[in-house]
């Protein structure tokens, strides 16, 4: 499943749906220190891109942009659409 900066291979682990809205979170390294989450968007059948630090009120609730999955500095950082 491709995402705006990032290829996942498999759907995200946690799907949230509602009125059109899809938030699909992967989690990485899932279990270890270095776990982290990347989360993407999607509004219909289009990814919905953010700026850093963005919030987005959607009818699954407040959602924050992160950052791009390309400018994560840790496998533990964050980065895409996350529950605020």
């Amino acid at each position: 499943m491709t995402c705006p900066g990032a290829d996942f291979q498999t759907p995200g682990e946690i799907v949230h749906k509602q009125a059109g809205y899809e938030l699909h979170i992967w989690i990485l390294a899932k279990g270890s220190r270095s776990e982290g989450r990347h989360g993407g968007l999607l509004h219909g059948d289009r990814w919905v891109e953010g700026t850093k630090g963005q919030v987005l009120d959607t009818p699954i609730g407040p959602l924050r942009y992160a950052g791009d999955f390309a400018d994560r500095q840790f496998l533990w950082s964050e980065s895409g659409w996350l529950p605020q």
